[in-house]
């Protein structure tokens, strides 16, 4: 793969989702190992603990102890409960598979893995956000 360029961009999801007195407020609802978050719902200790931060009867990564990134409780392989940071990079594109910088097979990462898009129904304007998301004007 030598002389081939792979350009990534990875959006801000979780960092656009803070509020000004920093706590997150998005909509990210997985972790980073791909575990779907449990809603704060079903740890009422937390809810009553941190009020006015967001947690509430949904699934939505938040950090109510001001933890510098968002994280939820989700449920092991094992049955029992455990807690992990979220994943902020859905949504993320990149271009791989050319020497070029501004061509290549776009993909983008969901749910825990890169997957090529396919072109088929694509349009002029698809093409010009990706190329936005990718910084290539």
């Amino acid at each position: 793969m030598s002389g081939l360029i792979m350009l990534s961009v990875v959006p801000l999801t979780c960092s656009e989702g803070f509020t000004e007195l920093g706590y997150y407020n998005g909509t990210v609802s997985q972790t980073d190992s791909g575990a779907p978050c449990l809603k704060w719902t079903e740890f009422p200790d937390y809810v009553m603990q941190y009020p006015g931060r967001g947690l509430g009867d949904h699934s939505y990564c938040r950090n109510p102890d001001r933890e510098s990134n968002p994280w939820c409780f989700f449920r092991q392989n094992s049955g029992a409960i455990g807690w992990a940071y979220c994943d902020c990079h859905q949504g993320a594109v990149r271009l791989v598979g050319s020497s070029s910088s501004d061509s290549g097979r776009v993909e983008v990462y969901l749910n825990g893995q890169w997957g090529a898009l396919c072109n088929s129904h694509w349009t002029d304007r698809d093409a010009s956000v990706i190329c936005r998301q990718l910084g290539l004007g």
